[in-house]
């Protein structure tokens, strides 16, 4: 590691991110900011810790959103690199690959979101876990981090190089499957990523039939959809799709009504034994129908509509 990197060490699980930052800083010789230094003002303790541009490990509480870790080591100007360490029992377990369903939980939607803007993926602890089972873990993590490095811990320290971190980040799975150059460097053959695109508004009340019958599992574990929605009931409003390990959300985007996403859907969908077909047919039978697009604006916003008010959005 060069002795300018700033290492942000991020997880969920803060025996783990400790124990991983820990041994990083005595390989590297680099010094040591614990959590449990900045837990209390953990933006500002973080932002302190880049002020002298030299190398440092850095372990992030875990209630620190990792998108302000890509920004502050932007900000910074020194090379950088953000690891998410984990180990594989709790990204089974999390993410539902221990056969029950993903648990929808917020410890669950900020792996997710750390695993998305890390630039290392370790995973510790995996060698109880079956070789095929293992195989579906690695390639889900790539999958929804197709750019990050990815490597499963054998008890050396492999101190990860750093690069100049850029504030628009474009690791996330999903953007690269909107974009069209999703291409994760593991694989297996229960794991994939589709795109749902469909140009009609939804009918609110019946996506949320959808959402429940993708929550089913009937269709597959869906991990990650993330993307751009339209609701009949609020025109020239375009909306983000927040869906992560069970968890799901939509928010308001601030957007031109003549933007074409505020007329239909662009959605990344990421999982474990997906049905593609299935997925899309779900979906699609939220979209209005030919009688009801006919119908007009006018009519579509006396639609039920049991879906929260928008909140702002702040897309990764």
């Amino acid at each position: 590691m060069h002795p300018d990197v700033a290492v942000m060490v991020l997880g969920v699980s803060d025996d783990v991110r400790a124990r991983h930052a820990t041994r990083l800083a005595a390989a590297t010789s680099a010094p040591l900011v614990p959590a449990g230094a900045i837990a209390h003002a953990a933006v500002d303790g973080i932002a302190e810790a880049l002020e002298t541009g030299t190398g440092v490990v850095v372990e992030v509480p875990a209630d620190v959103q990792p998108m302000h870790v890509v920004g502050m080591l932007a900000d910074a100007g020194q090379p950088g690199a953000i690891e998410c360490v984990v180990d594989a029992a709790t990204l089974l377990r999390l993410l539902g690959l221990d056969g029950a369903p993903p648990c929808g939980c917020g410890r669950a939607q900020r792996l997710i979101e750390q695993l998305e803007q890390s630039t290392v993926a370790t995973i510790v602890g995996w060698h109880p876990v079956d070789t095929p089972t293992l195989s579906a873990l690695m390639a889900l993590v790539a999958h929804v981090a197709p750019k990050a490095r990815l490597r499963l811990d054998r008890g050396v320290v492999d101190p990860p190089a750093g690069r100049r971190i850029r504030a628009v980040h474009d690791h996330p799975g999903w953007t690269c499957v909107l974009n069209g150059d999703h291409d994760p460097h593991m694989t297996d053959p229960r794991v994939t990523a589709m795109r749902f695109e469909h140009v009609r508004p939804l009918h609110p009340a019946r996506l949320v039939a959808a959402l429940e019958a993708l929550g089913s599992g009937r269709h597959g574990v869906v991990v990650r959809s993330a993307g751009f929605v339209a609701l009949a009931t609020r025109p020239g409003r375009t909306g983000w799709w927040d869906h992560a390990a069970g968890s799901f959300a939509l928010h308001a985007l601030e957007t031109d009504p003549d933007d074409p996403l505020a007329v239909g859907q662009d959605l990344a969908i990421i999982g474990v034994d997906l049905d593609h077909a299935a997925i899309a047919t779900t979906l699609a039978a939220a979209a209005l129908t030919d009688d009801e697009l006919a119908a007009g604006p006018d009519a579509w916003v006396r639609y039920a509509d049991p879906l929260p008010a928008w909140t702002p959005a702040e897309t990764g």
